[in-house]
This record gives structure tokens, C-alpha cells and sequence, in this order.
């Protein structure tokens, strides 16, 4: 439910992502995703943004933005990630707020070295 952990699952294979869908989803609060269907197509979703939100999914009042960190195999081997009491957010802030997150942990990953065109 953390924005740390979708972003570290997102890229990983889905060998791994199906055994860890073996065990029960337990909600933490009334916006956990528990579904295991619903839970890749978040994935896809943060794959596809490049980055995963966290909203009020892991405790009440708290919005997450997480994105991956790689090394230079191209690897994810990190998440980097922000959080903020969710009145200090809006759901429009996001995108922005997503896109600084990606770029932080993308200029994380080249000081690693990963190459931004190895994606």
C-alpha cells in the first residue's frame, strides 16, 4: 500500500509479483487495495507513470509518492519516495508532485550508473 513499495514491485518480474499475490492483501485503511486484479493494474499504472501514489491507502491522512531507483544493470534497487499529510495535497498536485519525484530518483539512478536510455 506504501508508495515505496508499489514502486519497488511495479518493475519486478511477474514470477515474483504472483507469489507475493499468494498471501492475503490486508487493508489497512478503507482505500487499501486488497483485490489482487486491482492490485496489477496499479502496477501497470505506476509502470506506465513512472511513478506510484499512495493515497490514504497505508494510514489515514497520508499521501505517498514513490518512484524507482536503478542501478547501472538497469536494476531496481530502491525506492525513493515523499509523503505529506493528506490536507497539504490535492489530488491535481499530483502529476507535478509525481514528476518531481521521478526525476529525483532518476537522477539518483544515473549517479549509480544507470543510462536513462537503458529504460
Amino acid at each position: 500500500a506504501s508508495a515505496a513499495g508499489k514502486a519497488l514491485l511495479a518493475w519486478r518480474s511477474t514470477e515474483k509479483i504472483m507469489s507475493l499475490l499468494s498471501f492475503p492483501l490486508v487493508q489497512m485503511t478503507e482505500n487499501t487495495i486488497t483485490d489482487a486484479d486491482a492490485l496489477l493494474e496499479e502496477l501497470a499504472r505506476v509502470r506506465s507513470l513512472g511513478y506510484s501514489v499512495n493515497w490514504a491507502e497505508s494510514e489515514d491522512e497520508l499521501v505517498g509518492i514513490g518512484a524507482p531507483v536503478r542501478d547501472h544493470r538497469n536494476e531496481v534497487i530502491c525506492a525513493l519516495s515523499i509523503s505529506a499529510p493528506i490536507w497539504r495535497v490535492t489530488r491535481e498536485d499530483l502529476p507535478r508532485l509525481g514528476r518531481h519525484v521521478a526525476e529525483s530518483a532518476n537522477a539518483l539512478s544515473v549517479s549509480l550508473g544507470w543510462r536513462e536510455c537503458s529504460r
